[in-house]
């Protein structure tokens, strides 16, 4: 228990230190701050989604259908986690940068499986409270709940994310050791996920789409479709319904059957995965020497292609890398297949936005053409992978650094691995706009120098941040990709960007000026962005550190 509990301050250590790195030397005032920072921001996304769902809860309990909280609660808390465990359990668990340190010490094989998996099983209890806490607090206040009760759901809060947690970890273990064997399977894995992801996203507009604008309507079928959804979770996912049982009806041995199916499965599932533990992380080593080996014997290639070819590699090589900065690219060309199919004017109608009908539509006019920009700028700016391409290096930065290149020509093939899958999703999906006649040339072309302009900028805002302070001291590449500050600065700085003035141009611009003052004003925008970017990058080439002694 011991080993077990030191390895686990060992992870949160980490956690923390990717957050603010220690190795940057950045002083303990200037750590605390940050840290304060992140937990504020935290506080924040909490707040709002424990908002959101207790009014969700209010909603039901209000129109008599109180007893459909408690199996929805627990369905949801188990399968909130699901899939962002199933992302992040392979660079958890696989290819972490002190595996051999860590197998070499006296520590049974499962107690390191079971410290690594600590950190998926916590984030899933976090996930899972912020859903079910204000769900329950609602219904045991609607329904005027005894002491039984409330300990029964505080337990179900622990208990509930657990074997989906540990399934969502065992399949990811399965897909890594199907990886290990073939050279392409970790594409495949890649490419599922942002389907999946994807359909996720269309179907929860899809269902806007279908509400309509009719309040009551919506509303009906809102509760027709949590009474469905209560008989489904129930006759679907067993332990959901135990759970209830337990928590409305103080029946013990259900709520037993939960207790005792969530830890078994939980188990199980570790058992298994440490048996393999070693094999699985053997046969990836072996993976990659062989790759680095049909590497060195490749086609003879310029430094700056050679460059660009390894940042592909890498975003490719590290799952949930590929699926933060690849998803972007595709909900692009995915919102401009759905424009051109159903057209923006037939999106606006169909009642996905409150407010918005016949009449509105008319008064706005040519003005809703102005959005369509500062989506794709959006959508862009979600997908920055160079700006934690220089922590990425790692303990192999020393390679880089010693190089025969200059820092710039290090920097900009950095950056073009980014501005190439990023220029080439905007251009497809002008296009398709273009030849559905969805878009005129003119917002063709103030789209392309918005997006392209504001991501030049914050991407290098990204890459500006991680070369003056670069961590190299990361043991999963999680760390760098989930928690970093630059990527979370260039994306919440885009975002900030990208709202603020596409509030302007479609808001206020038109009612003081016009509609051409707009567009002229989302194009000045994105060029003077794309200068700023340009400068940014000349200097940050001037100033950067590529490795740290």
């Amino acid at each position: 228990m011991r080993d077990m509990l030191t390895l686990m301050h060992v992870q949160v250590l980490g956690l923390l230190n990717s957050f603010a790195p220690n190795a940057q030397g950045m002083p303990r005032a200037a750590r605390a701050r940050r840290l304060v920072f992140v937990a504020l921001l935290a506080l924040l996304l909490v707040t709002v989604f424990a908002g959101y769902t207790a009014l969700m809860a209010i909603g039901l309990a209000v129109s008599g259908m109180a007893n459909v909280i408690p199996p929805f609660a627990v369905a949801a808390g188990s399968l909130a986690g699901v899939f962002f465990t199933f992302m992040k359990a392979r660079g958890t668990l696989f290819g972490t940068r002190d595996y051999d340190l860590i197998m070499s010490l006296p520590v049974p094989r499962r107690t390191v499986v079971i410290a690594r998996m600590a950190t998926l099983f916590g984030s899933a209890i976090a996930v899972a409270a912020i859903f079910m806490v204000p769900m329950y607090a609602v219904y045991l206040v609607m329904t005027g709940a005894n002491a039984v009760s409330i300990v029964l759901a505080a337990l179900s809060v622990v208990l509930a994310p657990l074997a989906p947690t540990a399934l969502a970890t065992f399949a990811a273990f399965a897909v890594t050791a199907l990886a290990a064997r073939f050279r392409h399977a970790g594409i495949v894995y890649i490419v599922l996920a942002l389907l999946a992801m994807l359909a996720f996203v269309m179907g929860a507009y899809g269902f806007s789409f279908t509400a309509g604008v009719d309040h009551e309507a919506t509303v009906a079928a809102t509760l027709q479709v949590a009474t469905v959804l209560e008989s489904a979770i129930t006759s679907a996912y067993p332990p959901a319904a135990w759970a209830a049982a337990g928590i409305a009806s103080h029946d013990a041995l259900s709520f037993a059957l939960f207790a005792t199916a969530s830890i078994g499965v939980t188990a199980a599932c570790v058992e298994v995965m440490q048996r393999f533990y070693l094999r699985i992380n053997g046969m990836l080593a072996g993976r990659r020497r062989r790759a680095r080996g049909r590497a060195a014997v490749g086609a003879r290639r310029t430094p700056f292609t050679a460059i660009v070819v390894k940042e592909f590699r890498t975003l490719l090589g590290i799952p949930s890398y590929a699926f933060n900065c690849l998803f972007g690219y595709l909900l692009m060309v995915a919102i401009a297949i759905v424009l051109s199919v159903m057209g923006l004017r037939g999106i606006l109608m169909s009642g996905a936005i409150d407010g918005i009908d016949q009449d509105a539509l008319a008064h706005m006019g040519d003005r809703i053409y102005l959005v369509i920009p500062w989506v794709f700028a959006f959508c862009a700016s979600t997908g920055a992978s160079s700006t934690i391409s220089v922590s990425l290096e790692g303990r192999c930065a020393w390679i880089m650094a010693s190089a025969p290149l200059s820092v710039r020509t290090i920097l900009w093939s950095k950056l073009a691995s980014n501005l190439i899958p990023v220029g080439c999703s905007l251009v497809l999906s002008t296009a398709i706009l273009l030849i559905s006649g969805q878009i005129e040339p003119l917002i063709a072309i103030e789209l392309l120098i918005v997006s392209l302009g504001l991501f030049h900028l914050w991407a290098n805002v990204g890459i500006a941040i991680d070369a003056a302070r670069p961590n190299f001291s990361w043991t999963s590449a999680n760390e760098i990709v989930k928690r970093s500050m630059p990527i979370t600065v260039s994306v919440i700085g885009g975002m900030v960007c990208e709202f603020g003035f596409g509030a302007l141009c479609v808001a206020l611009i038109p009612d003081m000026a016009s509609i051409a003052a707009a567009h002229a004003t989302a194009i000045g925008v994105g060029v003077v962005a794309a200068i700023l970017g340009q400068l940014l990058f000349m200097r940050t080439a001037r100033t950067a550190r590529l490795y740290i002694v």
